[in-house]
């Protein structure tokens, strides 16, 4: 019978106990593998979400993120839900009005899923990282078309746009916080990416246009 223990923290403990034989025994044995996980953030971890992370201004003005660094997440059963990581971008206007959100690239590996085109990114079962801002769909969960100015990126958007001197994409918030989400289908989630090390995505952030500039509107 094969069970999984996964630790919280960074030490874990197992004790053999029997209440029949001896160690020496020829009935009784067990036997196991280990691996050791890397569960560095970039940001801060979000109590309660299984990757989720924040950024603030208050803490680093400007910094680099990628997908979760331990492949653990994306252990899934196939048949499950897909797997949703996000970041989070928040300041306070009094200090910073926009996030410069810079995606450098896209790495979701080829699967009949990621052979669509991104047209079909939002409503597709395609592997996709959705950016919006909360304050302009009045909303802190994803939209589901790019209407109301979202952003919906996919393996494709990689081939066709990226160069060493252009990235994915970058996006320049027009209020003082915005959302990334990563979404990984379930049903491939465990055989492409746990124990992938290379990351899914790699991206910049940097909170701009401080007050100290002077007012957003000059009157004529």
């Amino acid at each position: 019978e094969k069970h999984d223990f996964v630790s919280t923290g960074n030490a874990l403990f197992v004790r053999f106990e029997s209440k029949t034989g001896s160690y020496s025994g020829s009935s009784l044995y067990y036997w196991a593998h280990y691996d050791f996980f890397n569960n560095t953030k970039f940001g801060t971890a979000v109590a309660g979400t299984l990757c989720d992370e924040e950024f603030s201004s208050w803490k680093s003005v400007s910094g680099y993120l990628r997908s979760p660094m331990n492949t653990l997440v994306y252990k899934k059963p196939e048949n499950s839900s897909p797997l949703t990581c996000r970041y989070s971008f928040v300041t306070d206007r009094r200090l910073y009005a926009r996030v410069i959100l810079t995606v450098t690239a896209i790495n979701f590996k080829e699967h009949p899923f990621n052979t669509g085109s991104c047209d079909e990114c939002w409503e597709g079962r395609l592997d996709k990282l959705v950016v919006w801002e909360p304050g302009t769909t009045n909303s802190t969960k994803p939209p589901s078309n790019g209407l109301t100015g979202g952003h919906c990126l996919c393996k494709n958007t990689n081939v066709l746009s990226f160069t060493k001197s252009k990235p994915v994409a970058k996006i320049v918030s027009s209020t003082e916080s915005l959302f990334l989400e990563l979404l990984v289908d379930g049903a491939h989630a465990a055989s492409s990416y746990f124990k992938h090390p290379a990351p899914l995505f790699e991206a910049t952030y940097e909170f701009v246009h401080s007050p100290l500039c002077g007012p957003a509107v000059i009157p004529a």
